[in-house]
């Protein structure tokens, strides 16, 4: 079954990003947007704010991406009401200080090394509230 969701995931390591589409792929989501690099991701979700794009319904986010900062796509999601919308799961190898900064841009945090299954977990939890009729 194919569920009617949009997600974007912002990562830079191949396997991560791997794992996480092969999870989405088994809540049925098959409209996956990938972006390595947060410069690239920061145009799209500008399209977003102009209006020009419509909103994906959940991010997952890394916030070591290269040498940028996944911090920055946060600080513009808070920024813009457009992105509001759109639920986000910061998924990081990082320790409690960004979790604690996560708490406070107000978005999900699952550490890498909590393990496939926590992150399952809060992917399902988030399509399950996009679309409550969701096994």
């Amino acid at each position: 079954m194919t569920i009617d969701t949009h997600v974007v995931i912002i990562e830079d390591s191949h396997d991560d990003s791997f794992l996480a589409t092969r999870i989405l792929n088994s809540t049925g989501v098959a409209n996956i947007t990938s972006f390595a690099r947060i410069p690239e991701a920061l145009i799209f979700l500008e399209e977003i704010a102009d209006g020009n794009r419509e909103c994906p319904q959940l991010i997952l986010l890394d916030l070591n991406v290269g040498l940028d900062s996944g911090f920055e796509v946060l600080r513009f999601y808070k920024s813009n009401p457009a992105l509001h919308t759109c639920r986000v799961i910061v998924w990081t190898g990082s320790g409690s200080i960004e979790k604690e900064l996560c708490e406070h841009f107000g978005v999900e945090c699952v550490g890498k090394g909590d393990g496939e299954a926590a992150l399952a977990t809060a992917i399902w939890k988030h399509i399950r509230a996009i679309h409550p009729h969701t096994a």
